[in-house]
């Protein structure tokens, strides 16, 4: 898989077009177009405007194409298991009712564990929200 291969992956995960994504790194429309059609390759620039919007991925990931595809979570919360199955899925939008179930089984287990202390929460923030729609789709957001 070469760089514009992973640069459609995230694309794909995003769920966005390529003017959609230019948009959100905030590069030139043309750039998205030349860097897929093989025509230009990457600046610098390109891959920090990209990494900045979306930091969940790693640069190791985007440029070099080694390890894992997103960073490492210093501690494991209720969303661990969707980024694992991101990790594996060549397109998660293929497999989401799979998904789907295998979470909601998750979270109901999980919500019986689940107990709110405030002391606790004031140092934590959010890294990640996940809402389920009635027609088996979902949005993901990623709070800075």
């Amino acid at each position: 898989m070469d760089l514009k291969d992973r640069l459609l992956k995230i694309m794909n995960i995003e769920n966005m077009s390529s003017a959609i994504f230019a948009d959100t790194i905030g590069v030139q429309r043309s750039s998205i177009s030349h860097i897929i059609s093989g025509r230009n390759k990457p600046s610098l620039d390109f891959i920090q405007k990209l990494l900045s919007a979306f930091p969940k991925y790693r640069a190791e990931w985007l440029i070099m194409g080694t390890g894992s595809i997103y960073k490492q979570q210093q501690q494991g919360n209720l969303f661990d298991n969707i980024k694992k199955s991101e990790e594996k899925q060549e397109n998660p939008v293929d497999d989401t009712k799979q998904q789907l179930k295998i979470e909601k089984q998750e979270q109901n287990t999980q919500t019986e564990q689940i107990t709110i202390n405030n002391n606790s929460i004031s140092n934590k923030k959010t890294s990640k929200i996940v809402i389920f729609y009635s027609d088996n789709t979902f949005t993901e957001y990623y709070p800075e």
